[in-house]
């Protein structure tokens, strides 16, 4: 008897796709005998490539690709015979290529008309955000092994979800500090002040007094930092404003991840804390379960309870300013001094 053939959907952002990593996990070592295929865009793919729990990744071309591309990805839906498919994203494009190919056991969250095109429709409500994402794409592992016939107890996922190598991670950085100058016992702290766009960020200026407040080592009974402020392709300018505006007391320089979101990920291995807005980056360093702080705006679909990182509960903290809505001067509300003492306090006091 041939095993199981499951597709898994989520097709859309880095930080998507991260938080759905706990649903691969879960489904992995549930039923091991059970092979993972997931579908995702050429951007996420590389950390699809990485995730020990996915046996084999499907290119999806995008809703502007062609028709010939469109095409094509529907005959390698027809031709793989799925025994299921999970989709934890969904929109009428995908729907309708999955039920032209013919893939039985359709299952997706009931929302817009998509869901029409699906066998199973799941009601989660998710704009009401009063569960973390992570949770609602693990909800639905239950009607999917119930409409498959498999009997067996839910893994309950943990991280971290991506691997890592400490003898790599050791090297790693003892080659990073030499490059940048930086005592190698120190505590790196990563500072992420990029964001695609879709939620609020905090100022420059605003990373900037946090960085000196968290990276003036010297102080008495705090460990000694040293501030890595990364930036991805496209994001040079802002990094480097970002270090300028630093003064020379802070231990700080540049990492400009050139090589791709993998070498990303292995330079995070080293990283002791990370701190972005709510960002993809974020939610990587939370997959390899870095402590780490993000800053969410007020704002219920956008807010710090539905975009949730998946690291251990104690390693992650979150902030948002008192002001409803998803407006960059909200996020101006935001005082450094008190959230400084609130992340020293948690991660950054001597052993």
């Amino acid at each position: 008897m041939k095993p199981l053939k499951i597709l898994i959907i989520r097709n859309d952002k880095l930080g998507d796709f991260a938080l759905a990593l706990p649903t691969f996990q879960a489904l992995k070592r549930s039923a091991p005998h059970v092979e993972i295929v997931a579908l995702v865009p050429n951007y996420t793919a590389p950390i699809a490539e990485l995730c020990p729990d996915i046996d084999r990744t499907l290119i999806d071309p995008g809703p502007k690709a062609s028709l010939k591309e469109q095409f094509q990805l529907y005959k390698q839906l027809k031709t793989n015979a799925f025994d299921a498919v999970l989709c934890l994203f969904s929109t009428g494009r995908i729907a309708t290529l999955l039920a032209l190919a013919g893939v039985p056991n359709r299952i997706a969250p009931a929302t817009k008309w998509a869901q029409l095109l699906f066998h199973h429709r799941i009601k989660q409500k998710r704009s009401q955000s009063i569960l973390p994402e992570y949770q609602y794409n693990l909800n639905l592992i239950q009607p999917l092994f119930k409409t498959l016939n498999i009997a067996l107890p839910i893994h309950k996922p943990t991280a971290p979800y991506l691997p890592i190598d400490p003898d790599q991670a050791a090297r790693l950085k003892t080659g990073f500090c030499k490059q940048h100058v930086i005592p190698e016992h120190h505590h790196l702290i990563f500072i992420h002040p990029g964001s695609g766009g879709s939620a609020s960020n905090l100022a420059l200026h605003q990373y900037a007094e946090l960085a000196s407040l968290l990276g003036r080592h010297k102080q008495q009974g705090l460990r000694n930092n040293s501030i890595v402020i990364t930036a991805g392709p496209g994001e040079e300018a802002t990094a480097a404003t970002l270090r300028h505006q630093l003064d020379n007391e802070i231990s700080a320089c540049v990492l400009h991840s050139t090589e791709g979101l993998q070498q990303f990920v292995g330079y995070l291995q080293i990283c002791d804390l990370f701190i972005s807005g709510s960002t993809g980056t974020l939610h990587l360093a939370a997959a390899l379960n870095k402590a780490n702080v993000g800053f969410y705006p007020n704002l219920t679909t956008a807010s710090a309870l539905r975009w949730q990182t998946v690291s251990d509960a104690n390693k992650r903290l979150s902030f948002s300013p008192a002001v409803p809505g998803n407006d960059p001067n909200a996020m101006a509300t935001l005082e450094m001094p008190k959230i400084a003492k609130t992340i020293i306090d948690a991660f950054l006091t001597a052993d």
